[in-house]
């Protein structure tokens, strides 16, 4: 405590002592005029005393005759008075200057106090004694404008809509300088984002951007309302310019995403496989990204191109695990059925029993007739994650090769499944025999890959 008293004791010392010692030269200064004065004055009188002389003046018909001291002393005095009137003249055309400028000054004092308060009763969620303290004295300042602003965000506050956008008029019709300019648009959009007025975003950010192409907060706002509209081909033709490097990656990389996904969902929606592969070879560094990988084999699988479909998957899979893209392995059709089982059992021996993997794995079987590793597999798939479909497949697959019984206790199971979703208790079923079913049971139920 006495160490900050100290402080605060020292500028306040410094000021008085500052204050003094200009008295003190005024003091000096007064003096050496008043000695130099009398000096002057006893010179003047010495001087005429040991002699006097005398001074004529003539004008025209007039003469006035003096003597020296008397003239000295009067040019003296009408020199100091006419430096008086001077002085007391020009005090006087000051006058009314200085006190336009005194009242002035007193004014932008009141109103950048006022400012101060609005602003703190706004930042402490005060919103209306905010509004009323920013307009109160905001003509007093030298940039209203940003009363204005804040006032815009106080009205925003206390949901008057209307109030709102008359401040921010008022703004922008009253600024003076680019700056201002950009601020009351820049304020505009994110009051506008915070109501959820896209559609008003969107123009604002474009007006915005039109006056500050550099601005990366104008491009992102601009981003944003793009997205939000559904302009996914300007969103992409956006962030693709070089001025869009200045975004952040955590603001720039969701965006790009986004656009992304939404495009390839849309060229699936279309069936156009050309439109969907020159999206994915402009997708730079997006065609690492999970997700977009994902969307991709979607879209892909979904046109009917299953041979990229697979290709997409076997590359991701074969590097990491990734369990979107194994449960869509399972919807691979139309290719080598021996080369997917291969592919799947060495994901198996890699990544373990992943239930997306033994789903594929008993599909492909049941594709190839192999109705032993079939089996195999989709007991395992019951034993950890049991499903209805599972379930039914099982039942399918007794049915195929001649096993009604087990058929009819595994669509029972199933049934009881997908009704109470309780696993039912009963006892395992023994291996189905490898041996081909009859013509007759295979055409009358039949199984696909496609099913899995």
């Amino acid at each position: 405590m006495w160490r900050r008293c100290c402080l605060i004791s020292v500028p306040a010392w410094f000021c008085c002592a500052s204050s003094r010692r200009w008295n003190e030269a005024r003091a000096m200064i007064a003096g050496s005029i008043l000695l130099l004065v009398v000096v002057a004055a006893v010179g003047i009188m010495l001087f005429g005393h040991a002699d006097g002389g005398y001074a004529l003046l003539a004008w025209g018909n007039w003469t006035v005759e003096t003597s020296l001291i008397v003239l000295v002393l009067g040019i003296v005095l009408a020199v100091a008075v006419l430096y008086g009137v001077t002085h007391l003249g020009g005090a006087a055309l000051r006058l009314p200057g200085q006190l336009r400028d005194r009242l002035q000054q007193r004014r932008r004092e009141r109103a950048r106090k006022s400012f101060d308060t609005g602003l703190l009763r706004l930042l402490q969620g005060d919103w209306k004694r905010a509004e009323l303290e920013l307009l109160r004295h905001a003509a007093d300042r030298e940039a209203p404008q940003l009363n204005y602003l804040a006032a815009a965000r106080a009205a925003q506050y206390l949901g008057a809509s209307g109030r709102r956008d008359h401040y921010l008029d008022l703004a922008a019709d009253t600024a003076t300088h680019r700056d201002l300019k950009l601020a009351a648009l820049t304020t505009r959009a994110e009051l506008q984002r915070e109501r959820g007025e896209y559609p008003a975003l969107l123009e604002t950010a474009r007006a915005l951007r039109r006056e500050d192409l550099d601005n990366p907060y104008a491009l992102q706002l601009l981003a944003e309302a793009l997205a939000d509209r559904g302009q996914w081909d300007e969103l992409s033709a956006l962030l693709a310019e070089p001025a869009a490097r200045v975004l952040e990656p955590v603001v720039r990389d969701p965006l790009r995403l986004r656009a992304l996904l939404a495009r390839i969902h849309d060229a699936a929606e279309r069936g156009s496989l050309d439109d969907l592969k020159r999206l994915w070879r402009d997708a730079d560094d997006l065609a690492r990204n999970p997700e977009a990988r994902v969307a991709y084999t979607q879209a892909l699988l979904r046109v009917g191109d299953d041979t990229d479909a697979l290709g997409a998957i076997t590359k991701t899979l074969d590097r990491d695990w990734n369990a979107e893209l194994a449960g869509l392995f399972a919807q691979v059709a139309h290719t080598d059925a021996m080369t997917r089982l291969a592919s799947a059992e060495v994901w198996l021996q890699r990544y373990g029993e992943r239930a997306q993997l033994l789903a594929a794995a008993g599909g492909i079987c049941i594709e190839l007739r192999l109705w032993g590793k079939a089996q195999s597999y989709l007991e395992t798939l019951l034993r950890i994650a049991p499903s209805a479909k599972v379930y039914r497949d099982l039942a399918r697959l007794a049915e195929a090769t001649q096993h009604p019984e087990e058929a009819a206790r595994y669509y029972q199971q199933g049934l009881m499944l997908a009704v109470e979703g309780v696993r039912p208790a009963g006892k395992r079923a023994e291996p189905v025999s490898a041996q081909p079913a009859s013509t007759q049971s295979l055409s009358t139920q039949p199984l696909s890959a496609k099913e899995h």
